[in-house]
């Protein structure tokens, strides 16, 4: 008599222990920022499995902060919302077979005031640019101390040097088909600068020409391998 007693309860509790396995959970909810109220687009929501914390759904949330995960088994879990810019909330969530739609409501993000300082990003500019067979040297990319002379600077460039008399020593190599007439390429005006450089804003014709009016010694010499310039100031 007992152990059909037993049989009997084993019976009727087996298929409500199987219906309570087999009932799936919805947990939906929005996302909305804690200060405007406004919701929170493409934030993170995971649904965790407890207590080794694996993840078991997963999905961003819509436009308008809502999101939904479906089909999830009755137990104990961590809803995870995450979001650059935002301080990360975990929240325990208890799913039961008799609750079929676990709706979480609003869930508030505060700002991470931290993340949000002001950032400030620092690009290098490139000590050297290359324009058609231009090289020009932005002095803004040679670090200097504050307050330095300008010799500090020159002294930084390439083919630059200061003697011990504070004179400025150039010397700069082009390599290329070379200057077939120099006195030519001296004169005020003449340029062998292709379209591309001119659309460029280079090869106006005044650059031999200024560099030899304004130094003190200029000397220049051009073959088939290139043009080599020597200027002292």
């Amino acid at each position: 008599m007992k152990k059909l007693l037993i049989w009997t309860v084993l019976l009727l509790t087996a298929p409500l222990s199987t219906y309570a396995q087999n009932k799936i959970v919805t947990v939906s909810g929005r996302v909305i920022e804690a200060g405007t109220k406004e919701p929170v687009e493409l934030a993170a929501v995971q649904l965790l499995s407890l207590p080794d914390s694996t993840q078991v759904a997963g999905m961003t949330t819509s436009t308008q902060g809502y999101f939904s995960l479906s089909k999830q088994k009755p137990g104990k879990y961590l809803l995870k919302v995450s979001f650059i810019g935002y301080v990360t909330k975990i929240i325990p969530v208890q799913l039961t077979a008799n609750v079929p739609a676990k709706k979480m409501g609003n869930i508030e993000l505060a700002t991470d005031a931290v993340m949000l300082q002001e950032a400030v990003v620092v690009a290098e500019a490139p000590q050297v640019t290359v324009v058609e067979d231009t090289l020009m040297y932005n002095s803004s990319a040679y670090r200097t101390p504050e307050g330095a002379m300008l010799e500090e600077l020159v002294k930084k460039l390439p083919g630059a040097e200061i003697d011990d008399d504070g004179i400025v020593h150039l010397a700069f190599d082009d390599i290329g088909p070379g200057i077939e007439d120099l006195n030519l390429a001296q004169t005020p005006g003449y340029s062998t600068a292709s379209p591309k450089a001119r659309e460029l804003g280079f090869g106006a014709g005044m650059g031999l020409y200024n560099m030899k009016s304004v130094a003190s010694t200029f000397e220049i010499t051009s073959s088939n391998e290139g043009t080599h310039i020597k200027m002292t100031f």
